[in-house]
């Protein structure tokens, strides 16, 4: 930076071919300090045209491979940017940022849950873009699901961290210190299974391959509170596993120990249920899919009870 100012100030620079020598590098080694003082030196010079620089820059970063150390210097710059110029932040800018948040996916998001308070304060500012409201709407829901999931992952994580069972997902289990190494992966029972979760539905499908059908319940809760849509099969899958679990209850139970402790299991059904239906009529049908399975889940439901 000292160089290029000395250079520039010589007036070396007339023909602007080292600025772009100079940008390029900043966005390659993601210096968004470097960034923000080449916007500020061209913004003196020739402040017409700065709203396509910062497009420009932004969407160099953002192009960027979306690990976690990446999406923190967007933001940074972004951050920068905004306490500038936010008047000149066109929609490319946003897409851009926000297409690369979704591109880090929940998994590296749960390893680096101290990225979320930025990516919550560009979601405040998102309400503020001279943009089309349904489009802000749509936006701010899928970036929010990637959140969310990241939570119920890290929540997860936590949790088999520290239990003293023996099952083998416990077994390579990481400290915390490496937990915050940017690379590391998840622990190895995680590798293969959640390797491919992106959204809310690839978590319950998860959950209910493990049979798991407390946490199935609570991410479909949680997916249903934030009206994501979740198509019918899936949760037709975790209804299903929730009567079979029921069913298994009733066949352990003895004739003199009273009757199955079933409420739980029984009331997350019907509240499932309610809160799917309520939201599946408002959902296009082609991602809604078919409720064959929801139905057959509830008509065992209710004959189980006749």
């Amino acid at each position: 930076m000292e160089l290029y100012q000395h250079l520039h100030m010589s007036g070396a620079d007339r023909s602007g071919e080292l600025f772009r020598a100079v940008k390029h590098k900043a966005i390659e080694i993601g210096d968004d300090c470097l960034a923000e003082y080449l916007l500020k030196r061209s913004d003196v010079q020739d402040g017409t045209c700065q709203a396509t620089r910062i497009a420009s820059f932004m969407t160099g970063f953002a192009r960027r491979r979306a690990s976690p150390g990446n999406v923190a210097k967007t933001i940074s710059l972004f951050d920068l940017i905004w306490a500038r110029w936010s008047s000149l932040i066109e929609k490319t800018v946003w897409g851009a940022l926000l297409d690369q948040i979704q591109r880090l996916g929940p998994i590296k998001l749960a390893q680096r849950p101290e990225l979320r308070p930025q990516i919550d304060r560009v979601l405040r500012r998102l309400d503020e873009a001279d943009m089309d409201p349904t489009e802000v709407v749509k936006i701010n829901k899928d970036v929010m699901e990637c959140v969310e999931v990241s939570k119920l992952i890290g929540s997860d994580q936590e949790t088999l961290m520290g239990s003293q069972t023996s099952e083998a997902r416990t077994e390579d289990v990481p400290s915390n210190e490496q937990t915050e190494k940017e690379d590391l992966k998840i622990p190895n029972a995680y590798d293969d299974r959640i390797s491919s979760v992106q959204k809310f539905e690839d978590l319950i499908q998860e959950y209910v391959r493990e049979k798991r059908m407390g946490r199935a319940v609570e991410v479909s809760k949680r997916a249903l509170e934030m009206e994501i849509a979740i198509p019918g099969p899936v949760i037709g899958q975790v209804l299903n596993g929730l009567v079979d679990a029921l069913a298994k209850n009733d066949n352990k139970a003895r004739p003199d120990s009273g009757p199955p402790s079933s409420a739980a299991p029984a009331e997350s059904i019907l509240l499932i249920n309610q809160a799917w239906r309520a939201l599946a009529w408002k959902v296009n049908p082609l991602i809604r899919g078919s409720d064959a399975d929801v139905v057959r889940a509830m008509d065992r439901f209710y004959q189980r009870k006749e």
